[in-house]
């Protein structure tokens, strides 16, 4: 009798846990993206929830500046110094070794991003933006192009994620003044056991997670 009531409680304990998994599972983890420019001001944040509310983590990047700088090596002829012109030959180089380990990186997992983008919904995307140049032509020529390069990213996107609702774009033209202000929004949706698929084949490549892992701490050095 005694051994009976006790693999009775051990079945209920064990369909328990496999109620809480099977929840767990399916539960919906909810990611909800932003970023916005304003004059020479951006910004970007990201808004994680999951287990209905109960877990909760904002993310916000620090405020940076778009500029017209590239990776490049700039010599100072006159008045320039050894010490400098080395020091920016060196620090182009490591750009240089950053984008190629990012690129390798990219290619080692591109089969397993393209599977756990098809597992998210897309939903509230929204972009509108505000572009003058202070010439009525030239401005609308920069908003046509615009409208190109938004096409061309959403319908890339597209192709690899659940898209569930129509996205809202909008370009505002402002022909008699120099600006560009954008801004930006989504929502992401995927469930718990897709996440935990995904961490399992990082934890199988672990090779490759170091390299992810070390290539995010040098640009965070370098932020």
């Amino acid at each position: 009798m005694l051994s009976f009531i006790v693999n009775d409680w051990l079945l209920w304990i064990g369909l328990f846990f496999i109620a809480i998994v099977a929840i767990l599972w399916f539960t919906d983890v909810n990611i909800e993206l932003s970023a916005r420019r304003r004059k020479e001001d951006d910004e970007a944040k990201a808004k994680l929830t999951a287990l209905f509310g109960l877990v909760s983590f904002t993310f916000k990047m620090p405020q940076f500046r778009l500029n017209r700088r590239g990776i490049g090596i700039k010599v100072n002829k006159p008045n320039g110094s050894d010490d400098k012109v080395e020091l920016e030959l060196r620090e182009a180089i490591t750009q240089y070794q950053i984008w190629n380990e990012a690129i390798s990186i990219v290619r080692e997992f591109r089969q397993w991003f393209i599977k756990l983008l098809s597992k998210i919904e897309l939903s509230n995307w929204k972009w509108r933006s505000a572009v003058g140049t202070g010439e009525a032509m030239s401005a609308a020529i920069s908003c046509g192009m615009l409208w190109s390069a938004k096409g061309l990213l959403f319908g890339n996107l597209s192709r690899y994620v659940k898209v569930m609702d129509t996205p809202e774009v909008e370009i505002e033209p402002r022909f008699h003044q120099k600006i560009f202000e954008s801004e930006w929004s989504c929502s992401l949706k995927l469930k718990v056991g897709a996440l935990i698929i995904a961490s399992s084949y990082l934890l199988l490549h672990a090779t490759a997670f170091r390299k992810t892992r070390h290539l995010w701490k040098t640009l965070i050095s370098k932020a």
